[in-house]
């Protein structure tokens, strides 16, 4: 027997010792790292630490991690016999693209349920379980996305407070696409103690059942920074089924400084994705674009007051949101007229 024939053996063992626990449902773990090694290590680390393992543990590495970290790793998994797998990825564009990298991993994926995570998440150590059991109960089938509750610590202090309630005030993400035809709730997400139903997914926790991935991937136009792909994601797969939020799985995001993008680039990417996500699920009516230019300009006057007291943040950020916006307004003049000047109804293009 080769490695590779060795490789598959262990793997679909390991998926047949979990399947037993939880109804034949198994749980890939994926991780998307950027030159992250030691964020990445305590991510790995927590799930080895899971009081229900994974069959897998998927690494894309879209960065230069290195051979040493990467044996570390594998080293982790093999001690509780679960079977790691490294996937190296070519960033074919200027900057790396997290849709493309998760699609990748989907690919590759032998667990019935594809659990994301950042690379700078932790796991409490019954995440994984929590999980797992919200699907096994779905005996409806009708629960096909979820994620956990998100402790984040860098966002305790008076600024972050201010900055939430600036966003709720705003009610920035408040519209959502209008579903019909939608399967009846499902009864394991009708204790709210438990699971409540929500679109505004986490993709730092997000996890999704494998063949709907499959069948509608992420969108890989979305580049760049890619902020609001788990959104997308939930706004597109719920016309499917159903997505909570398992209140009983609990992660903490450290919100590693690395590779973080600056400000202007952030700023540009919170404006064209959102307006590019909204046109795209249909939430284009004129009452609609009038939420979203409430909800922008709260925002945009926000970031005024907070650079008036420290410039350098929040200038070039709001500088960003502002160019964002007119190339959003661009790419609907050009692409949605044709060369005559007629009007054409192609919808958005999510051209990166």
């Amino acid at each position: 027997m080769n490695d590779l024939d060795r490789m598959m053996t262990d793997r679909s063992t390991a998926a047949a010792e979990v399947s037993s626990a939880f109804g034949r449902l198994t749980l890939s773990v994926v991780v998307c790292t950027r030159d992250r090694p030691r964020a990445l290590e305590a991510c790995v680390r927590s799930v080895m630490s899971q009081a229900v393992l994974p069959c897998e543990v998927i690494v894309v590495d879209d960065g230069e991690l290195s051979e040493q970290d990467r044996k570390m790793l594998a080293s982790m998994c093999e001690a509780k016999e679960v079977p790691f797998v490294y996937l190296k990825k070519e960033p074919s564009r200027r900057f790396p693209c997290l849709p493309a990298s998760r699609n990748l991993a989907v690919r590759h994926a032998r667990g019935d349920i594809v659990q994301f995570l950042d690379d700078d998440v932790t796991l409490d150590p019954q995440f994984l379980g929590e999980i797992l059991r919200l699907y096994t109960d779905d005996f409806e089938g009708c629960l096909i996305g979820t994620d956990g509750v998100l402790h984040e610590p860098h966002q305790v202090g008076l600024g972050a407070r201010v900055f939430d309630w600036l966003f709720r005030v705003a009610g920035w993400w408040a519209l959502e696409p209008r579903h019909r035809g939608r399967p009846r709730q499902p009864a394991c997400v009708r204790d709210p103690c438990r699971a409540t139903p929500t679109l505004k997914i986490v993709g730092a926790t997000m996890a999704f059942r494998q063949g709907v991935l499959r069948d509608d991937p992420f969108d890989e136009a979305m580049t760049d920074y890619a902020l609001g792909e788990d959104r997308d994601a939930a706004y597109r797969l719920s016309r499917y089924g159903w997505i909570a939020r398992c209140r009983t799985a609990r992660a903490t995001h450290h919100h590693d400084p690395l590779h973080r993008p600056d400000p202007y680039r952030f700023g540009r990417m919170t404006v064209q994705n959102y307006c590019r996500i909204m046109a795209k699920h249909g939430l284009n009516r004129m009452g609609d674009w009038l939420v979203h230019l409430y909800s922008l300009l709260v925002i945009a006057l926000g970031l005024v007051c907070f650079s008036l007291v420290r410039p350098k943040p929040y200038w070039p950020r709001l500088g960003g949101m502002v160019i964002g916006g007119a190339i959003f307004m661009l790419e609907q003049f050009v692409w949605t007229r044709s060369p005559r000047g007629t009007n054409v109804s192609h919808g958005v293009d999510m051209r990166g």
